[in-house]
C-alpha cells in the first residue's frame, strides 16, 4: 500500500507523483521519497519518523520542471503543510556514476550508493521549524484507548492519522483498518492508507461534522481499533 500507480498519480511514503512524475521509475521515486525525508528533517532538526513531522512532498503536480548543469539535476517541487498550503521549492540529485543525471528518472535498481537527492537554498526551513508544533497527549484510561494516542485537532475537518506498528502488519489488517474508520465516520471521506517503515497514514476529511461529532466519532473508532486484531503491533496513533 505504500507504492501505487494509476493514470498518472504514484504514492511512495510521504511523496506524491503526478503526471510524468509519475512514471519516474519505482526505485527513483523511492530514493527521491526516502532521502529527501530524512534530509528535510535533518534541516528542520527533529528526527524523520517524529509525530511532529507530518509535511507532504509534491512533484510534477503544476507541471514537470527539470534542470541540469553539469552533473546535477534541479527539479521544482512543493512541500505541503498541514494547512494544505504547498511552498515551491527545489530538490537536486546527482548519480554516482558517469551517467548523465536526466537518465535517472528512468534507471532501475537505483539506491543511496548510486544517487543522491537533496534541498537547494530555496528550501524556507526557518518558516518550515515554526510549523512543527507539540502534539497533546491523550488521556487513554479516560476514553477507554490502549495505547498511546497524539493529538492536534487544529486542522479538523481535515485529519492526518498516522499509526505507528511494532512490526509490519499484513495487508489484510491494514484494509481492515481503513473499513474501520469509514463504518465508524459514516459520510466522511477517508484515504487509501499507505505505509511505509512500519508506519500507516491517511487523511479522514469530517464531511458535515461539527467538531464535537467528528472528534466523538474519531475517538470511537480508535478505541475499536483497540479491540481488533490491529491493536497488539500498534505502538501509538498520531492524529493531526
Amino acid at each position: 500500500m505504500s507504492n501505487c500507480q494509476n493514470q498518472g498519480l504514484a504514492e511512495n511514503g510521504w511523496a506524491t507523483f503526478f503526471n510524468e512524475a509519475a512514471m519516474f521509475s519505482e526505485s527513483f521515486r523511492k530514493e527521491m521519497s526516502d532521502q529527501l525525508h530524512l534530509k528535510l528533517f535533518e534541516i528542520l532538526g527533529v528526527e524523520a519518523d517524529s509525530s511532529r513531522a507530518g509535511f507532504f512532498l509534491h512533484v510534477g503536480d503544476s507541471g514537470l520542471e527539470i534542470s541540469v548543469r553539469e552533473k546535477t539535476a534541479f527539479i521544482k517541487v512543493s512541500l505541503i503543510s498541514y494547512d494544505s498550503i504547498g511552498y515551491g521549492c527545489t530538490a537536486f540529485w546527482e548519480l554516482q556514476q558517469t551517467d548523465s543525471p536526466e537518465k535517472a528518472t528512468s534507471m532501475s535498481e537505483l539506491d543511496s550508493q548510486r544517487i543522491a537527492f537533496g534541498w537547494c537554498n530555496d528550501l524556507n526551513a526557518e518558516l518550515f521549524k515554526k510549523m512543527l508544533r507539540p502534539l497533546k497527549i491523550l488521556n487513554s484510561k479516560k476514553h477507554g484507548v490502549k495505547f498511546r494516542v497524539e493529538y492536534d485537532y487544529s486542522l479538523f475537518p481535515d485529519l492526518q492519522i498516522q499509526i505507528y506498528f511494532s512490526v509490519i502488519p499484513e495487508n489484510i489488517l491494514l484494509n481492515n483498518l481503513e473499513k474501520l474508520f469509514r463504518d465508524a465516520i459514516p459520510g466522511s471521506y477517508v484515504s487509501g492508507f499507505s505505509f511505509s517503515e512500519l508506519k500507516a497514514f491517511g487523511i479522514i476529511d469530517f464531511q458535515g461534522y461539527g467538531f464535537k461529532e467528528g472528534i466523538a466519532a474519531l475517538l470511537s473508532s480508535i478505541k475499536l481499533i483497540g479491540d481488533s486484531d490491529l491493536c497488539g503491533n500498534i505502538e501509538r496513533i498520531v492524529i493531526r
